[in-house]
């Protein structure tokens, strides 16, 4: 069928099969076509509108982000999958945002459409057009861990905390165990004296520390046994329960402080992809929102 291009869409005479596939908007006896849905159907079915190159030329200049858009568009409907483009999203039973690998992307913007659209998805095309898809939630991750903390004194020496009482470790999986000693983190060392349970002269926290404090003690007070994440990239690991150290589930969240920073979406891709082959979870936390990140197979 032939069609033709009419301003910033395309023209064609009203078919039904089209209507019922999802494709354009019906006015009397025409349907109007979005330049990614012209593009589509030329490229996919017998529908002509003009010769291709003029075709492209004419759609990248009525669609920002063209290509992406129209391989993320084209991957879900070979799925089977019937969206509508709406601006910058493409909109289905889920609402897909379509983004190219080598973008840079604030978690802190995105955590607002996870808030409108329960379903959000950022589908990523990569450089040989391929695409791949990450599920984006606000999650609420909480433990089961019970803690009653005994005083107990401590010694700073440079980053480390050393302590003779073994018990934190033992008991609690505080630090790290050493044979007459268990060295803390500044990170634990600063929520066990703000606690009051750590007792040491001349402790204070250093402002590089003070954001990672506050997100370990939203971390605890949710139940949760938090160790660091640097083996894993992250900044932090977190199990739901530790009933002893000598038999250690493995942790169930990886967690890494995004707030405003900016990332390239490779360092997302590499996270989350890390996370999931090791059997984890992976969360950003965004302010106070913590912001799970999955790949997902449609």
């Amino acid at each position: 069928m032939k069609g033709k291009i009419l301003g910033n869409c395309a023209v064609i005479s009203a078919d039904s099969k089209i209507l019922k596939d999802g494709f354009g908007l019906r006015m009397e006896d025409k349907i109007y076509l979005h330049p990614i849905e012209a593009v589509y159907l030329q490229l996919n079915m017998d529908y002509f509108f003009a010769e291709l190159e003029e075709l492209f030329k004419w759609a990248k200049s009525c669609v920002e982000n063209f290509e992406t858009m129209y391989f993320v568009f084209e991957d879900l409907r070979n799925k089977g999958i019937k969206v509508r483009i709406n601006g910058k999203f493409l909109v289905g039973k889920k609402v897909y945002m379509p983004l190219y690998e080598k973008e840079k992307i604030k978690l802190s913007e995105l955590i607002e459409f996870c808030k409108k659209f329960p379903n959000f998805t950022i589908a990523v095309v990569d450089e040989e057009s391929e695409v791949t898809y990450y599920s984006l939630s606000i999650y609420e991750p909480l433990g089961e861990q019970k803690e009653i903390l005994k005083p107990f004194d401590g010694i700073l020496v440079g980053n480390t905390v050393f302590v003779k009482d073994k018990e934190i470790f033992n008991l609690h999986f505080y630090g790290s165990e050493r044979k007459k000693f268990v060295t803390l983190s500044l990170v634990e060392a600063a929520y066990l004296a703000k606690k009051g349970v750590l007792k040491m002269n001349n402790f204070e926290v250093e402002d590089e520390i003070k954001r990672k404090l506050e997100v370990y003690e939203d971390l605890k007070k949710r139940g949760l046994i938090v160790k660091t994440g640097f083996k894993f990239g992250s900044d932090f690991r977190a199990y739901e329960k530790v009933s002893s150290v000598l038999d250690l589930p493995h942790s169930k969240y990886l967690i890494t402080i995004a707030d405003d920073k900016e990332f390239k979406l490779n360092e997302i891709v590499r996270a989350v992809r890390l996370a999931q082959n090791v059997r984890k979870t992976m969360l950003f936390v965004v302010g106070s929102f913590y912001l799970k990140v999955e790949r997902v197979k449609l």
